[in-house]
């Protein structure tokens, strides 16, 4: 109940002060205060500190706008103009006024020392209303402005709203394309989704995750060695290689345009000879997936799950392993040197036949150092 009272009344602040400072003004023009003023003399003390106001009005204004800023800390960003306030239309107003009523009145004053005192009045009064046009003149270039800047606005959300529209249209037609029968339609469909990736940062992540969902997906242990098998299991091995590639090619963590980011889940996937070369990989989730002569040369796989996988016959030249969990996996015949294994869980691991890094050795199914 306080809180609807405090937004109501801090709503009706703003008309509130508005309507005072209208009536305020309304009643000094009445009350014929301004007659009293000395324009001449007024307009001669204005013009000798005309610079030293310039910068008391610039530091009113920074005053304003910081004030501004404290008091609306609280709302939400606007992103771009909305509807033009009431109030601002209002005080435009009064400006105009208190210019037109100024001018006319300092100009009255001087056209009583005129030799011809009712040519100089009329004269002050159109020089008077000149003023108030010229005045309202500004109100409207800077009308005008903010137009344009709206009309800016409108266009380049038109261009986001179109370009997002024929991404999201690019994606959904490569994604479909990887559910095809054709394997012709579905390597279009990688090859899609990778430069929908490659030119649209913000989709890299995504069209990682659909690659290595795919790359999950269960298929049938395929071999150039069996001579038997079905022309449909080698066009599905090709278009996994594809995909196997596209992943290398994108996650190398020292290419010139490095576009893609993003976690790796590979859990479980059959991705034997895969190059991974200098791959960014970690946090990487490898748990059960089969790496069997997989090259991961200099690859980061810090911190990253490779809990069962099958590393037999890989190689893993001075990989980065920190902190990588290789419980149970298979490294048997694998290329470990170089490679940083601190604080690497091996807890039954297989190193059998592996070459190690230096000052290590694998005896009795541990890793001991030497």
């Amino acid at each position: 109940m306080l809180t609807s009272i405090w937004q109501a009344v801090r709503r009706a602040v703003r008309p509130f002060a508005a309507a005072v400072v209208t009536a305020l003004l309304g009643v000094v023009l009445l009350s014929g205060w301004l007659d009293a003023v000395d324009w001449p003399a007024s307009g001669g003390w204005v013009r000798a500190h005309l610079p030293a106001l310039a910068f008391f009005a610039v530091a009113f204004a920074f005053a304003v706008q910081g004030i501004g800023r404290v008091v609306r800390a609280d709302r939400p960003a606007r992103s771009r103009p909305v509807g033009l306030s009431w109030w601002v239309v209002v005080l435009a107003a009064a400006i105009v006024v208190v210019a037109v009523t100024g001018a006319t009145e300092w100009l009255l004053a001087e056209a009583d020392h005129a030799t011809d005192r009712g040519a100089a009045r009329v004269d002050a009064i159109k020089t008077g209303l000149g003023v108030g046009a010229g005045t309202a003149g500004i109100f409207a270039l800077l009308l005008a402005v903010r137009r344009q800047i709206h009309q800016e606005h409108t266009a380049a959300d038109t261009v986001l709203d179109a370009t997002e529209k024929r991404v999201t249209e690019l994606y959904t037609k490569a994604a479909d394309q990887l559910g095809s029968g054709n394997a012709a339609v579905r390597l279009a469909g990688l090859y899609a989704l990778a430069r929908l990736a490659d030119n649209h940062a913000d989709q890299a992540e995504t069209v990682l995750n659909v690659i290595c969902a795919y790359l999950r997906m269960p298929h049938g242990r395929l071999s150039p060695e069996v001579s038997d098998r079905h022309e449909s299991e080698l066009q599905e091995a090709q278009v996994r290689l594809t995909a196997q590639r596209i992943l290398g090619d994108r996650l190398q963590r020292f290419s010139q345009n490095p576009t893609w980011g993003g976690q790796v889940d590979l859990t479980g996937a059959h991705v034997a000879g895969i190059d991974l070369d200098f791959a960014g990989l970690s946090y990487a989730r490898l748990d059960g997936a089969t790496l069997i002569r997989a090259s991961l040369q200099y690859a980061d796989l810090s911190s990253a799950s490779l809990v069962e996988a099958d590393l037999s016959h890989a190689k893993l030249t001075r990989a980065d392993l920190e902190d990588a969990d290789l419980t149970d996996a298979n490294l048997a015949h694998a290329d470990l040197q170089g490679a940083d294994l601190t604080d690497a869980k091996l807890t039954r691991a297989d190193f059998t036949g592996a070459r190690l890094p230096d000052g290590m050795e694998f005896r009795n199914g541990l890793v001991v150092r030497t």
